[in-house]
C-alpha cells in the first residue's frame, strides 16, 4: 500500500491479474483504479517523502505523481547506484539519501529528480 495525496492505493493480485485500487476515504470503502497492472510493480518499495512519492526496486529509483486519473512516474537519474540494492530513500535538509546493501549515498536535493537518461 501508499498514499499519493489523499487517496490510499493498494495492489492486488486474482485470476492472474495484478489490478491497483484506490480509495478516498482512508481504507473505508476501495474501488479499481487500473486492471492489468504490470506484475513487477508488486515488487516496488514505496517511500512518501516530503509530500512526494517515491518508488524502488534493485537499483532503480521512480518519482510517482497523481495527475487527475492516472498515476504517472518516471524513473529517476541513479548515477553511481548501478548493481547496489536500494533499502531506503529519506531527506534531510539539502541531501537525499539512499542506503543500499552495499553502504549510504548521498545527492544534493537539487539533482535528486533528475530524469534518467
Amino acid at each position: 500500500m501508499f498514499g499519493i495525496r489523499n487517496n490510499l492505493f493498494a495492489i492486488c493480485y486474482s485470476n492472474t491479474i495484478y489490478s491497483l485500487i484506490v480509495s478516498t476515504d482512508f481504507g473505508e470503502t476501495w474501488s479499481v483504479f487500473a486492471n492489468n497492472v504490470a506484475p513487477n510493480f508488486a515488487d516496488l518499495t514505496f517511500e512518501n517523502i516530503d509530500g512526494n512519492l517515491y518508488a524502488y526496486y534493485m537499483s532503480h529509483i521512480f518519482k510517482f505523481s497523481l495527475s487527475g486519473n492516472s498515476l504517472d512516474y518516471v524513473e529517476l537519474d541513479n548515477d553511481g547506484l548501478e548493481t547496489n540494492q536500494i533499502t531506503g530513500i529519506n531527506k534531510a535538509g539539502k541531501y537525499a539519501f539512499v542506503s543500499t546493501l552495499s553502504g549510504l549515498y548521498y545527492r544534493d536535493t537539487t539533482n535528486f529528480e533528475t530524469p534518467k537518461k
